[in-house]
C-alpha cells in the first residue's frame, strides 16, 4: 500500500461569505470547513497525515439596490464534506441554499480571481485548467443536437474527447459498453429529437447528456440536478447509471438533487444538507432520522426523512435565528461525531504500529491490513461501526471484513454491511484479483519532497492509455502478483500544476495538450458533424434556397428587359440593390440556428471538447456549398431575363458578389446570435443592421448628400461594397449603351410634347455654334451624352474602388466579423468555464 493517505483523499474548505462590493461587484470570502474528495482508500498511514485541502477561500455576490446602495449576503458559510471514489455524494437544501455556488466551487467554476484562497487536491494546489481536464460537469440543461441519434451523440463525443491514439474502431467499442452501462442499447439508433421532432424520452435524453461528458473516464463527476424535469421512474434509472458509472469505473460522484424520491435517495451514498448556505447535516443518509432526532426533531412515523428535512429546513430559512441555532446544534453533533472518530482513530494508530512492527510482513496479513484501512475510512467518514479485531480468523469468507463490528447507532448493522460494500470493491487484492501492470501499477514520485503513490489526477490515463509504468520505491511483487506495497496507473504528474503536463514514468517528460485532439482533427470532426446536421434538417437550406428562387423569379418577371435609358438605368440599380437586401436578409433566418448552437457550444467548451476556432471554422465551411447554390441560383434566373451586360465574364462575377454577400450575412448573423442569447431580439438586431445597411448602402441616398457626422456607416456598411460591385460590373466597362442621347434629352419633360425631329435639329444647329470651339460642337440628335462609365461618376460617385476591390472588402468584412465572433466565443467560454 502507498505509504501515503492523503493520495487518496482531497480537502476543500468551502466557506463562501457574500460581502458588499464596489459599484455591485462581486467580493466576499470563503473562510474555515473543508470539502475531501478522495479515489479510495490505498493506505494504512495516519488518517491526519498530509491530505489535500482547500483553505481560506473567498467567494461573494452583490446586488446594487437603487442608484448607491448595495445589499449583499453571505451564501455559503463554513461548509464541510467529502466524497469518496465509487460512492454518490448528494448536495440537497432550499432554494437558495447556495447547492449549485458550492458544487461550481468544486468544479472549480468560480473564477479564482473572484475568490480567495487555494484549492488542493492530494497536497497540491488545483487550477481549473486541471480540474477539468480530471472532472465532466454535467448541466442541468441537456442541449444536444436533435436531429443525431443517440449513438452518433457519443461517437462524436468521443472523437472530440479521446485522443488520436484511440482508434475509431476502440471509441465506437467503448461507445458501445458505454451504451449497454447507461442503458441506452434499445435506443441507439434514435434521434435524439426536440419540440419539433420525436425523439428519446427525458430520462434517456439525461443519460446521453451524462454519457458525452463521462466518455474520456473522468476521475470526478459533478452533476447539477440530473433529475430536475423528470418522472420517479425516469430519475432512478439516471441515478442507478451514475452510480453503475462510480462503481464501475471507481470515479467521484457528487450532484445536486431536488426533493429525490426514496428509491433515488437509497442510491445515495453521502448526503450534504444546506440551509441558507450552512452545513445542517453531512453523512450517511440513514443517519439523518438519529441527527434530527437528537436536535428536536425527531422524523415522524413512515415518513421520509429527507422531505422532512428539507421541509423543516424550508422553514427554518424564513428566520436567521432558527438557522443559527440549528446550525450550532448541527455543529455540536457533529463534534461529537468527530470525538468518536478521534478515538477510534487512536485505537487504530495503536493496532497498526504494534502490527507494522513485525519483520516479516505476509500476504494474508497485507489483505488484512486492506481490509482494515478502508473499513478504518469509512469508520471515519460515517462513524458507522468501531473498529474491528485485526486478527483474520480462519473460515472468515473471502471478501469480507474480519471480527464483528459494533453497533454506534448511526444506522445499525445494515448501514455497516452497505459501507463495507461500497468500500470494499474498490481494493483489487482484497477482492482476491491480482495487481497487474495494465491497472495498478506502482511508482515512485517526487512530489514536494515526499515519496509513494502519484496524485490520483497522474492516473488518469488508466488502462492501455499511459504505457507500462516501471515500478520504484522499494516495491516488489509477490508470489501472487499482488504489491506489497501499493499501486499506482503510469502518468505521474510534472510541472506547476497548470493542467497542462505530464510525464510518463520512464518516458520522460511529454506534454498533453488541453484538447484531446489536433486541431485538424478537431476541424474533421466538427465539419462532419455540422454537415450531417444540416443533411438531416432539410429547412436549413432548402427553405433559403426555395426563398432565393422565388425572390429571383419575382424579380426577374417585374424588371424583365429594361430599355436602355435613364429609366432602364434606374431600374436596374432598383433590381441590384433589392437583391442585394434579399440575399442579406435571408441569412438572418441563421440566427435561432445559432443561438441553439451557442448554448451546446458552450457546454462543450467549458469541458474543452474543442476549440472555439475549429467550431466557428467548420461551420463556416458547411455553410460555403449553400451559399454558391443560392447565388448561382439568382443570377441564373436573373441574367437573360434583365439582359445584363458583361458576358461570361460578368455573369460569374456577379455570382462572386453574390456569393460574397451571403458569406458577409452569414458572419453578421453569427456575430449577432452569439452576442444576444434570445431568438426575438436576435432578430430585431439583425434586421435594423441589415435597414441601417441598405439606407446608407448608396442607392437611396447619394453619398455626397449623406450628413458628414453619418458617413463613416456608409462606409462601414458591407451593403456599399456589394451595390457598387454590381453597378460596375453592370455599367463600368467602356462601349457599353448609351442611357442619355442627346436627341432623348427631352425625353420624359415637360416639354416632350412639343419637341419633333425639326424642332431638335434646330436646337442642335443652336447649340453647335453656342458650343463651338468645345468638343461639344459637332453635336448630334445622336450623340451620347451619358454612357455607364459617366453615369457611375456623375450619378452615384462611383469613383473609389474598382468592382474586384469592392468584393474583396466585402469578403473581408466577412473573415473580420468571423474573427470578432472568435472572440466573443472565447470570451463567453472562459465565463462559461469560471
Amino acid at each position: 500500500l502507498p505509504q501515503d493517505e492523503s493520495a487518496a483523499i482531497e480537502t476543500f474548505p468551502v466557506d463562501v461569505e457574500v460581502g458588499s462590493g464596489d459599484n455591485g461587484n462581486t467580493v466576499g470570502s470563503l473562510k474555515s470547513g473543508s470539502w475531501r474528495l478522495g479515489d479510495g482508500i490505498h493506505s494504512i498511514d495516519s488518517f491526519s497525515s498530509a491530505g489535500s485541502r482547500l483553505s481560506s477561500l473567498e467567494r461573494s455576490i452583490s446586488k446594487q439596490i437603487g442608484a448607491r446602495k448595495n445589499h449583499s449576503r453571505r451564501v455559503l458559510v463554513d461548509i464541510n464534506g467529502c466524497a469518496r471514489s465509487g460512492e454518490i455524494t448528494a448536495i440537497m437544501g432550499a432554494s437558495g441554499a447556495g447547492k449549485t455556488t458550492l458544487l461550481n466551487i468544486l468544479a472549480c467554476r468560480i473564477a479564482s480571481g473572484r475568490r480567495a484562497g487555494e484549492v488542493e487536491l492530494d497536497g497540491l494546489p488545483v487550477r481549473s485548467g486541471m480540474m477539468r481536464r480530471a472532472s465532466a460537469y454535467v448541466m442541468q440543461d441537456d442541449l444536444m443536437f436533435p436531429s443525431l441519434t443517440v449513438r452518433e451523440t457519443l461517437m462524436f463525443a468521443a472523437e472530440l474527447r479521446l485522443p488520436q491514439s484511440v482508434g475509431r474502431e476502440e471509441k465506437a467499442a467503448k461507445v458501445a459498453r458505454l451504451l449497454d452501462l447507461l442503458g441506452l442499447a434499445d435506443v441507439a439508433e434514435t434521434r435524439i429529437g426536440d419540440e419539433g421532432q420525436r425523439g428519446v424520452s427525458g430520462g434517456e435524453r439525461k443519460r446521453v447528456a451524462i454519457g458525452t461528458e463521462i466518455i474520456c473516464d473522468p476521475k470526478i463527476l459533478f452533476l447539477d440536478e440530473p433529475t430536475s424535469g423528470l418522472d420517479s421512474t425516469s430519475a432512478f434509472r439516471v441515478v442507478r447509471a451514475i452510480k453503475d458509472i462510480a462503481i464501475n469505473t471507481n470515479s467521484i460522484a457528487v450532484m445536486v438533487l431536488h426533493q429525490p424520491s426514496f428509491r433515488v435517495l437509497s442510491l445515495v451514498d453521502r448526503l450534504l444538507l444546506l440551509a441558507s448556505g450552512h452545513t445542517v447535516f453531512h453523512g450517511a443518509p440513514p443517519a439523518l432520522p438519529r441527527f434530527l432526532a437528537s436536535v428536536g426533531f425527531p422524523v415522524p412515523q413512515f415518513a421520509n426523512s429527507t422531505e422532512f428535512a428539507l421541509d423543516l429546513i424550508e422553514d427554518m430559512q424564513r428566520s436567521s435565528r432558527e438557522v443559527a441555532d440549528f446550525v450550532g446544534f448541527a455543529r455540536e453533533y457533529a463534534r461529537q461525531q468527530e470525538e468518536e472518530e478521534a478515538e477510534a482513530e487512536r485505537e487504530w494508530e495503536k493496532r497498526r504500529v504494534g502490527f507494522a512492527g513485525e519483520a516479516t510482513v505476509q500476504t494474508e496479513k497485507i489483505d488484512s491490513l486492506q481490509e482494515h484501512a478502508a473499513l478504518r475510512y469509512k469508520l471515519h467518514l460515517d462513524g458507522c461501526v468501531q473498529m474491528p479485531g485485526l486478527d483474520k480468523e480462519e473460515g472468515t469468507p473471502e471478501g469480507t471484513p474480519e471480527g464483528t463490528p459494533e453497533k454506534t447507532g448511526r444506522g445499525g448493522a445494515d448501514e455497516t454491511a452497505r459501507c463495507w460494500n461500497s468500500s470494499y470493491f474498490q481494493l483489487p487484492s482484497a477482492r482476491n484479483e491480482p495487481a497487474t501492470n495494465e491497472d495498478v501499477e506502482t511508482g515512485g514520485v517526487d512530489r514536494a519532497g515526499e515519496s509513494g503513490k502519484a496524485p490520483w489526477w497522474g492516473r488518469l490515463g488508466g488502462k492501455g492509455e499511459t504505457g507500462r509504468a516501471e515500478n520504484g520505491g522499494g516495491e516488489k511483487e509477490n508470489k501472487d502478483g499482488r504489491m506489497e506495497k501499493g499501486w499506482d496507473w503510469g502518468v505521474k504528474w510534472r510541472g506547476g500544476g497548470d493542467g497542462k503536463e505530464f510525464a510518463k514514468v520512464g518516458d520522460g517528460v511529454g506534454e498533453t495538450r488541453k484538447y484531446g485532439n489536433a486541431w485538424f482533427a478537431e476541424l474533421a470532426v466538427l465539419t462532419r458533424r455540422n454537415a450531417l446536421i444540416t443533411f438531416r434538417t432539410p429547412a436549413l437550406y432548402l427553405l433559403r434556397l426555395g426563398l432565393i428562387a422565388i425572390t429571383g423569379i419575382l424579380l426577374a418577371t417585374i424588371f424583365f428587359r429594361p430599355d436602355e435609358s435613364m429609366k432602364g438605368f434606374q431600374e436596374r440599380l432598383a433590381f441590384f440593390s433589392f437583391a442585394i437586401c434579399v440575399l442579406f436578409f435571408v441569412s438572418c433566418d441563421a440566427v435561432p440556428i445559432f443561438i441553439q448552437e451557442r448554448n451546446i457550444f458552450l457546454r462543450e467548451t467549458s469541458s474543452s471538447a474543442y476549440r472555439p476556432s475549429t467550431y466557428l471554422l467548420s461551420s463556416s465551411l458547411v455553410y460555403l456549398p449553400l451559399h454558391l447554390l443560392m447565388a448561382l441560383t439568382l443570377v441564373l434566373e436573373a441574367w437573360w431575363c434583365l439582359g445584363l451586360q458583361g458576358g461570361a465574364q460578368g455573369f460569374f462575377f456577379m455570382v462572386l458578389a453574390c456569393f460574397a454577400m451571403l458569406f458577409t450575412g452569414n458572419a453578421i448573423a453569427t456575430c449577432v446570435s452569439i452576442c444576444v442569447n434570445h431568438v426575438v431580439l436576435a432578430y430585431a438586431v439583425a434586421i435594423a443592421l441589415m435597414a441601417y445597411f441598405a439606407l446608407l448602402s448608396g442607392f437611396y441616398i447619394d453619398k455626397d448628400s449623406i450628413p458628414g457626422f453619418w458617413i463613416w456607416l456608409h462606409y462601414l456598411s458591407p451593403m456599399k461594397y456589394a451595390y457598387e460591385s454590381l453597378a460596375i460590373n453592370e455599367f463600368g466597362r467602356p462601349g457599353g449603351p448609351c442611357y442619355l442621347a442627346a436627341g432623348t434629352m427631352f425625353d420624359n419633360t415637360p416639354v416632350a410634347p412639343y419637341i419633333n425631329g425639326t424642332t431638335i435639329n434646330k436646337a442642335m444647329m443652336g447649340m453647335r455654334q453656342v458650343l463651338a470651339g468645345t468638343p461639344y460642337s459637332k453635336i448630334a440628335a445622336s450623340t451620347c451624352l451619358r454612357d455607364g462609365p459617366q453615369l457611375l461618376i456623375t450619378t452615384l460617385s462611383v469613383n473609389e474602388l474598382n468592382m474586384w476591390e469592392n468584393v474583396a472588402v466585402l469578403m473581408g468584412f466577412g473573415v473580420v466579423v468571423r474573427f470578432v465572433t472568435f472572440l466573443l466565443l472565447v470570451r463567453f467560454s472562459k465565463a462559461k468555464q469560471q
